[in-house]
């Protein structure tokens, strides 16, 4: 997988997708942090710019659409 930067898009495998602003700053992070555990309220900081409440729930829809735009077309 592939960051295109300062595009929102990316590629994976060939296959090109695009991507909100804050879904690329969330694979970016990712990308740069390929084996590391990363606590949510780094990432809240990190993707986002922003200290979320610990139990919102805008880390786990984003990873959920970050997911699904990467899913092989069925």
């Amino acid at each position: 997988m592939s960051e295109h930067a300062p595009d929102a898009d990316a590629r994976r495998g060939g296959r090109r997708f695009a991507l909100t602003t804050t879904e690329a700053h969330l694979l970016a992070l990712f990308l740069r942090n390929p084996p590391t555990d990363l606590h949510r309220a780094l990432i809240y900081e990190r993707a986002w710019d922003y200290h979320f409440s610990l139990s919102s729930n805008a880390l786990d829809f984003t990873i959920g659409s970050l997911r699904a735009t990467q899913a092989p077309d069925s």
